[in-house]
């Protein structure tokens, strides 16, 4: 994780050592020892206030003083291209940062205090192929921002369904670690409803008053919508056969009529189905009229299998599902191949999320691991 340290925090500390600022610091300074965190602070005095109130010997006050370049000030920050300022002023040239304010970790000692922070950051997902996806999303963004000589550090944890919230709950009496549980949306509309998961973990976020963080994006339903489907087709020839080939034709053909606001929303393990909208009609209204008014205004009901009847029996299909075989195959395929072939919808929401996912899980630069 990232975190950064003002003067005035540092001074704060100075001046009020109880026990458990004391312990907390001594906290944060043996993780990131161990590599497990990255310290920036606003000036050299801030660590070196840190270190002086920190209860050390004199061998692991040399080791600290050994490896300064474990805490990064801010000249620093502008020449990696990177900041989580807050406090301080900008500097005097327009920089572009990946990093927005609102993302970043301030040394609170009320932090330091309740948490020990002696191992790495946590990720908590829906399931492991979540994981594993955004893991890949997180590399891709640090490259893309020249950041390769740092590295994500994180323990990862999954859920399923209903246990992730429970899940989150339980990981927030550790103390000894700060979690982030990324989560799918799954609205199927810009206004409609959020999934139940993710309602629960943010109540339970919200009851608790805990530290950890949330990560969701409402612009797509889930993470099976960040992948450009369209361009899968090219990379995954060779590799279907002629059935799923035909299956997957039959999916594009009117996948790829829809505008991205569409694509970023639908359901792609059940498509628009004549049973679908009779379920949005009943439980998520906005969803149910945003794909009503797309079909209305862009397919030929007349030609269709029915004219929306609505009848939750009916098996007319509008919009088919994406088959499995192409979502299982497409999350196989080599990150930075997907990325190249993306359309820039896509490349923009991957950079949103790469914003959230980087500040928790950095870690210490490579070259400074012993």
């Amino acid at each position: 994780m990232i975190f950064y340290l003002s003067e005035a925090a540092a001074m704060y500390a100075h001046v009020n050592p109880s026990v458990a600022v004391c312990g907390g610091i001594n906290s944060l300074m043996a993780a990131i020892n161990n590599g497990h965190h990255l310290l920036i602070a606003e000036s050299y005095n801030a660590y070196k206030t840190l270190s002086d109130i920190a209860c050390l010997g004199d061998h692991e006050k040399a080791f600290f003083k050994s490896r300064a370049t474990n805490w990064f000030t801010f000249p620093d920050l502008a020449d990696i291209g990177f900041s989580l300022l807050a406090e301080i002023e900008a500097p005097e040239e327009d920089v572009d940062y990946p990093f927005t304010n609102d993302l970043k970790v301030m040394v609170t000692f009320e932090l330091l205090s309740r948490m020990t922070l002696c191992a790495p950051s946590l990720l908590l997902s829906e399931n492991i192929s979540d994981s594993r996806f955004y893991g890949c999303l997180l590399n891709w963004y640090m490259e893309g921002w020249g950041l390769e000589a740092f590295h994500a550090k994180y323990e990862l944890r999954h859920g399923g369904g209903g246990t992730t919230a429970a899940l989150y709950e339980m990981i927030q009496t550790e103390k000894q670690k700060f979690c982030a549980c990324i989560l799918d949306s799954d609205k199927s509309s810009p206004g409609g409803k959020a999934g139940g998961t993710l309602k629960n973990v943010l109540r339970v976020h919200d009851d608790t008053c805990i530290i950890s963080r949330p990560i969701y994006d409402y612009s797509f339903h889930e993470k099976e919508n960040l992948i450009d489907y369209v361009a899968v087709e090219g990379i995954l020839k060779g590799v279907l056969d002629e059935n799923q080939t035909k299956e997957l034709n039959n999916f594009l053909d009117v996948y790829r009529t829809l505008p991205y606001k569409y694509q970023s929303h639908l359901d792609l393990k059940k498509g628009i189905t004549c049973a679908v909208l009779s379920s949005m009609k009943c439980n998520d209204i906005n969803s149910f009229k945003y794909w009503e008014e797309y079909l209305r205004d862009h397919t030929d009901l007349e030609d269709s299998p029915c004219n929306l009847c609505l009848d939750s029996e009916c098996e007319a299909v509008f919009i088919p599902k994406a088959p499995s075989f192409v979502r299982e195959e497409a999350l196989k395929i080599n990150f930075s191949e997907l990325a190249e072939s993306a359309n820039s919808d896509l490349r923009s929401i991957w950079q949103k999320l790469g914003e959230s996912l980087a500040p928790v899980f950095i870690a210490e630069q490579e070259s400074f691991i012993k």
